[in-house]
């Protein structure tokens, strides 16, 4: 299948599935990006030093971005 093709199949998907293919896509881009992949151990190994967010502290940021429109 040429690109030309694979375009004109992804313009005939719905919103929420050209939104998922574009989602995968930046998937791909970044699974294989080694500065990417470093940043995600980064995050794991703080995360399992213990820095983590409570269920109720992440849903009070999410009420307050909202609030402010982001």
């Amino acid at each position: 299948m040429s690109l030309a093709e694979i375009k004109d199949c992804i313009e005939a998907l719905s919103v929420e599935d050209r939104l998922e293919i574009a989602a995968w896509i930046a998937y791909l881009n970044r699974a294989t990006d080694p500065s990417y992949q470093a940043d995600l151990d980064a995050r794991m190994s703080r995360m399992d030093a213990g820095q983590k967010y409570a269920e109720a502290d992440l849903a009070r940021m999410h009420a307050e971005l909202n609030a402010k429109g982001r």
